[in-house]
């Protein structure tokens, strides 16, 4: 042998094939991970953004010049008189809100009522507490006079 073929670089050995499915594995959990991570913060921030929305009905007008300014390029006075036309439409939303509100609220209570009576009493009694709760998150008590005056 002479002395050149010790100073030859070897070929790199190929990885073995369990390896690169690990490694393939773990970067699709990786990549699925950040994708259900980065929903999950979507929905959350969305939920809480549509939430302050109807908490302050009264910012409703000033949000969305605000956010049509930013869309559609307008000036300050475009921004001051799209605010003033949803600001006088508003009350004819609300109202409309409020009857839907007033014909949502008794199909609920028919829906938690029927499912509760398919329930034994313990499991009626979280299932009853869980959809209070998803009610809650759906039509907020602050905005909605709700069953009992609650």
């Amino acid at each position: 042998m002479s002395s050149n073929d010790d100073e030859r670089p070897s070929a790199p050995a190929a990885p073995r094939r369990g390896r690169v499915w690990i490694t393939v594995l773990v970067c699709a959990l990786i990549f699925g991970f950040g994708g259900v991570v980065g929903a999950g913060i979507t929905a959350i921030r969305a939920g809480r953004q549509a939430r302050a929305a109807l908490e302050h009905p009264d910012l409703l007008p000033v949000r969305v010049a605000h956010r049509l300014r930013g869309r559609l390029d307008l000036d300050d006075a475009q921004e001051r008189q799209v605010e003033e036309i949803v600001r006088r439409h508003y009350p004819a939303i609300q109202q409309a809100r409020e009857r839907l509100l007033a014909d949502l609220d008794p199909e609920l209570d028919a829906i938690g009522s029927e499912i509760a009576a398919l329930l034994a009493p313990d499991r009626a009694r979280r299932f009853q507490e869980r959809f209070e709760i998803f009610r809650d998150e759906l039509l907020p008590r602050r905005l909605a006079p709700r069953r009992g005056g609650r």
